[in-house]
């Protein structure tokens, strides 16, 4: 039915075809003919307004004034037209005006047969019928054949796309076209079986990679990705998702306008992490793309760290220096009395013992690779020893110490264990207002042993709880002058603790104070 639909249409279109075909024909004929008749006029009036011959030479010549009576091609030209013309009894007239000082007196009138042969539209007829009349027996019988070749091509089409990467066939019966087809089928099989090989290794290989790797088409939206970038972002589905992370999502969409592969390092807040990123355009993938995403958290997060570590180290030790350089100017080249020598000599000595403390802790914190040798270590003398230490200091500012010491002994290394109990002990020394109490435990139990350090002091707000074991940081800049810390007192603990496998606990409220557990494994 189709097939009959089909040929209808043709035969309509064909016939418009001849029909316009003759029109632009006869069109173009007649046009020629009037051209060549309005020069030949042309040339006429010429001649006659030089002088050159008289009206009375051109027989043809039709000469008329302005007079109603006038044909209607005359009457166009009386109106102001330059040429004009008419087909009259098979004879093809052409007028134009003759002036004389700018006005129509008369207009001339030319006329010769019509040369345009009527057999020319007849031939066109009679070819296009020829023609048409080849093709309807073509199609008649034919049509059997192409009934059946149309049925077996419209089958492979359906069978194609409910799975387009199956190898299609048709029983050809040595048909050349369905011979054809079926070569054609076999060629996209094999390309489109290729292409779909070479996607499944490139998702194969991405499924592979431990760091996030992503795929996304021209409209923004995440066709696959891996395990990585799931663990990272597991909510993104569209680019749109990191519209907070506005640099990352422009990179993203500029690679939509310049297909070029690109990359760009870029900080993700929410996650902490600084990831270099590369995308790349890769013909396999039909127009999508993929991006990589390198965590390069670790070495940039070194290097910035290493910049404030120095910068810190810089402004910490530039503070003691400039004492013991101006009171040493002052004892040397001023005249003071022995007193005042004592006293500067005393600020002299202190700035040092500070200078020579934060030296150490710097040493401290910058050994790396520590050879851990342990060995048995008596956990409540190492506390004893160090408060014996801060005797002054506690009694200076009348703090009560509340000791509830286990008498326990542990496989561990000594300096480190005892950098932790003397740092987390002086800080609650330092930071616990006059006549406070401080409360200090040592319990065990079969896995661990628990050293508890708690005071009622300054405490810490939950914005610097964040930030406290940084180099350097101090809660309360103006306390921690008087107190002669360096600032790496917490830093020290985290380092230890981190060599020693042992965890860190703390519980603290600005203006009631702070509680420190270290958890260390026997």
């Amino acid at each position: 039915m189709k097939k009959h639909f089909k040929f209808i249409i043709f035969s309509i279109v064909y016939i418009c075809t001849t029909i316009l075909l003759t029109k632009s024909i006869t069109t173009s004929l007649l046009n020629s003919e009037i051209s060549s008749l309005e020069k030949k006029l042309d040339q006429i009036v010429q001649e006659i307004k030089d002088g050159n011959r008289t009206r009375s030479t051109y027989t043809e010549l039709q000469i008329f004034t302005d007079d109603n009576k006038v044909p209607e091609d005359v009457q166009n030209v009386f109106k102001g037209s330059a040429h004009s013309n008419a087909i009259i009894d098979g004879n093809l007239y052409v007028s134009t005006p003759l002036t004389v000082n700018g006005k129509t007196k008369e207009v001339i009138r030319i006329g010769e047969k019509l040369n345009v042969n009527p057999s020319i539209f007849e031939l066109i007829f009679i070819y296009s019928a020829v023609i048409y009349l080849f093709i309807l027996f073509y199609y008649l019988n034919n049509k059997s054949s192409n009934d059946r070749e149309i049925s077996e091509i419209n089958k492979i089409i359906a069978r194609f796309h409910k799975n387009p990467y199956q190898e299609l066939r048709v029983d050809s019966q040595s048909d050349p076209i369905l011979d054809s087809v079926n070569n054609y089928s076999s060629q996209v099989y094999a390309i489109l079986n290729d292409k779909n090989q070479q996607i499944d290794n490139i998702l194969k290989l991405i499924n592979t990679l431990d760091f996030p790797v992503f795929i996304y088409d021209d409209q923004g939206s995440l066709i696959t990705s891996n395990g990585s970038f799931k663990l990272e972002f597991p909510h993104a589905t569209n680019i749109s998702y990191f519209k907070n992370q506005i640099e990352f999502l422009n990179f993203l969409v500029s690679n939509l306008v310049d297909s070029n592969d690109i990359q760009g390092e870029f900080y993700f807040e929410d996650i902490d992490k600084y990831f270099q990123v590369k995308i790349s355009n890769i013909d396999n993938l039909h127009g999508n793309y993929i991006v990589s995403m390198l965590d390069v958290s670790e070495p940039i997060k070194a290097k910035i760290s290493q910049d404030n570590f120095i910068a810190n180290v810089s402004h910490e030790l530039k503070t003691p220096l400039t004492s013991i350089i101006g009171f040493s100017d002052a004892i040397t080249t001023h005249n003071i009395s022995q007193k005042q020598v004592h006293e500067f000599s005393l600020i002299i000595k202190k700035e040092a013992e500070r200078l020579e403390n934060l030296v150490n802790d710097t040493l401290k914190l910058t050994k790396n690779n520590i050879k851990i040798q342990k060995t048995e270590v008596q956990a409540n003398e190492v506390v004893d020893d160090i408060l014996s230490k801060f005797y002054f200091q506690i009694e200076e500012k009348k703090l009560h110490i509340d000791k509830r010491l286990r008498n326990i002994y542990f496989l561990t290394n000594y300096d480190l264990f005892y950098g932790i109990a003397k740092n987390i002990i002086e800080n609650a020394i330092f930071y616990t207002k006059n006549n406070g109490r401080i409360y200090i435990s040592l319990n065990d139990d079969n896995d661990n042993v628990y050293l508890t350090v708690k005071d009622n002091g300054i405490g810490i707000s939950i914005v610097d709880q964040e930030r406290i074991f940084e180099r350097f940081y101090r809660v309360d800049e103006a306390r921690s002058t008087t107190t002669n810390g360096t600032g790496l007192g917490l830093a020290i603990v985290k380092h230890n603790a981190k060599y020693l496998n042992a965890r860190i606990s703390m519980i603290s409220k600005l203006d009631l104070g702070t509680k420190i557990t270290i958890i260390f494994p026997k």
